[in-house]
């Protein structure tokens, strides 16, 4: 994702955009990118992703984003170098680490998955994204107990995030807590439905 720019000569300096007009066009491919994402467009989202990193190599967010695009297209390791910078350009940047977190899972790494969930819910104890990457990490690791934490923390920080559910429920199973799993899936399902509608009315 990272795009340095080659020296240019005076006059393809003279005909380049002003830092402004730089940043307004990199803002707008910044938003395709999203659309194309949340539509499923993967190719055109990676196009995207990586003319507006281009021109704005600065952005945190925007390398995560480009991270998300490759993880869905199957990149783990590319969608990993992008976390990584990301975090390098803001260390403080959670959805770096939760998004990382879930790809050092993907890829086994279960001690660096861990650190880097535990690192973004110290960022932002209010985030149930991460605490929801937790608990799929500990389920995993087969850390039951401790999944039913995490996914517990994830849904009263986000009461409609559905995977929490899931995953809890999940948990309970392997616990051999039936009523508590069986009452989870129900609410899953509840949940589930206005997710949906949420997604379309984001796009």
């Amino acid at each position: 994702m990272i795009g340095v720019l080659a020296p240019l000569v005076a006059l393809a300096l003279l005909s380049s955009p002003t830092p402004s007009g730089s940043s307004t066009a990199a803002s707008a491919l910044v938003d395709s990118c999203r659309a194309e994402f949340n539509n499923n467009d993967l190719k055109k989202a990676l196009d995207d992703c990586n003319k507006a990193i281009a021109l704005d190599p600065t952005s945190a967010s925007v390398f995560a984003l480009r991270g998300d695009v490759k993880d869905t297209m199957g990149d783990a390791h590319g969608a990993l170098k992008d976390y990584d910078q990301a975090i390098k350009l803001n260390p403080n940047y959670e959805y770096g680490f939760a998004t990382r977190c879930d790809t050092r899972r993907e890829l086994n790494d279960f001690a660096g998955a861990a650190a880097d969930c535990k690192h973004a819910t110290q960022l932002d104890p209010t985030d149930g994204y991460a605490f929801d990457r937790f608990g799929r990490l500990d389920l995993d690791m087969d850390r039951y107990d401790a999944a039913v934490s995490h996914y517990t923390s994830a849904i009263k920080n986000d009461p409609a995030r559905a995977s929490a559910f899931a995953g809890r429920c999940q948990a309970y199973v392997e616990l051999n807590k039936y009523d508590l799993a069986m009452d989870d899936c129900q609410k899953e399902i509840v949940t589930l439905p206005q997710i949906l509608l949420d997604a379309a009315n984001d796009r």
